[in-house]
């Protein structure tokens, strides 16, 4: 995840199978974008292949933006997490914006093993 971010983000394991990801210097539109992009790619890389499996991860998203979606960080967790939720109660392997009205789709790979 944190190669997919790139080297000015941070990521971070938040319990169980959930991740924070901080999109330093990133208005709602390009956090969009690369929150897209990072769905994208998971759907996309392969795991286990050299065992003879081709695995892939998919992974429902969450959005929140400062100051727009809260003014803490307790806040942005939370409106960030009740996106999450959002989305996988949606059919996962998408992204929910808070302040927004609908997911963004994405297609949804063959084998698959919801995050």
């Amino acid at each position: 995840m944190k190669r997919l971010l790139g080297p000015g983000h941070a990521a971070f394991r938040y319990g169980g199978d959930e991740f924070v990801a901080l999109l330093r210097g990133l208005d709602k539109p390009a956090a969009t974008e690369l929150s897209q992009r990072v769905l994208e790619q998971l759907a996309q890389t392969r795991f286990l292949a050299g065992e003879g499996l081709s695995l892939s991860v998919t992974a429902s998203l969450g959005l929140a933006t400062f100051p727009q979606d809260g003014s803490s960080l307790h806040d942005l967790i939370r409106s960030s997490d009740t996106m999450m939720y959002t989305a996988k109660e949606c059919g996962r392997n998408q992204l929910m914006v808070a302040g927004t009205a609908a997911p963004a789709p994405h297609p949804s790979p063959g084998l698959s093993r919801h995050v």
